[in-house]
């Protein structure tokens, strides 16, 4: 089940992952809108789990810098 992967997971927001990535919100937003970035939607809020971030910077060293 889907909640079972996430109660252990670490969650982090918008302004957290932007300021670990060092991006700004728009590219967040540009990394989410192509896919390269997975993400939750808590309500209106968006989240990102330690995964996400973490398969985000893998593809990053396999291919290069993503173009967002």
């Amino acid at each position: 089940m889907k909640e079972d992967l996430v109660k252990d997971e670490k969650i982090f927001n918008e302004n957290e992952v932007c300021r670990w990535l060092k991006i700004s919100r728009v590219t967040a937003w540009r990394l989410r809108a192509a896919g390269l970035l997975g993400y939750y939607r808590i309500g209106k809020k968006i989240a990102y789990g330690h995964n996400h971030v973490n398969e985000f910077l893998a593809n990053c060293e396999e291919k290069g810098e993503p173009s967002a």
